[in-house]
């Protein structure tokens, strides 16, 4: 079996209703409202929990996650959370500090993975407290992830880059934050200049500049080549075609 059903909610044959939904989503709300202790944060499921220490403070299925859940429905108008999210945030960031939360044997964990790892809170504790001090623990912690060698999203690398915004350069930099206070970072082994960097636009690898049509122009063939008659009589195989 691939999931446990009673764990889950069963689906229904009703129509889409906003007001119902919109019940459900302050229901939630006022259940992680009432289940918030400063202390001890959120309890956790013991199958989320496994043998980390509690409570859970990591962004995937931590207090970091709940409270970035509950900052994004105040900010979309769809809740109005009454616990102090800002003070919420920066406890768990300093919990996760005394103790994060790592399974005996874990081989995985790296400080800058940002669902799993210190970026996730800290992240969190910035966007919703921004200052000098928590900026310049990301501008040092970020760069850190260039040394992870896990390649998935919840432990290593392509994680932390999500946590980068639209505005990242090719050359590496990056500008994360709000309220005046904003983190910047120039990658290890990235070139010295760089542009924006456009949806769908690759980076460079390491150390590789990218390449430009205009610096790098195609030589076009001499005149007297592109007009003159193969040598064979004209009878050479043509480049398309039977």
């Amino acid at each position: 079996m691939l999931y446990e059903p009673s764990q889950f909610e069963p689906l229904i044959d009703e129509p889409w209703d906003a007001a119902r939904v919109e019940e459900a989503i302050a229901a939630i709300v006022a259940d992680a409202d009432a289940a918030f202790d400063p202390a001890a944060l959120w309890p956790a499921h013991e199958w989320d929990a496994g043998d980390a220490p509690l409570p859970l403070k990591n962004l995937y299925v931590g207090a970091s996650g709940v409270i970035s859940a509950l900052d994004a429905l105040r900010r979309r108008g769809r809740a109005e959370p009454s616990l102090d999210l800002a003070a919420a945030a920066l406890r768990t960031l300093e919990l996760f500090r005394v103790e994060p939360d790592i399974e005996p044997g874990e081989t995985h964990y790296h400080p800058a993975a940002l669902l799993l790892g210190e970026t996730g809170p800290l992240l969190v504790a910035f966007k919703l407290a921004p200052d000098a001090a928590l900026a310049a623990d990301l501008q040092a912690l970020l760069p850190t992830s260039a040394e992870n060698p896990t390649d998935d999203i919840n432990w290593g690398l392509p994680g932390t880059l999500l946590a980068l915004p639209g505005d990242a350069r090719v050359d590496g930099r990056v500008a994360v934050g709000g309220g005046g206070a904003r983190v910047g970072f120039a990658a290890p082994g990235a070139p010295r200049r760089g542009r924006s960097l456009a949806p769908g636009r690759r980076l460079p690898r390491s150390g590789h500049a990218p390449r430009s049509r205009r610096q790098h122009p195609r030589a076009a063939p001499p005149r007297a080549e592109r007009g003159a008659r193969p040598r064979d009589g004209g009878r050479s195989r043509p480049a398309c075609g039977p």
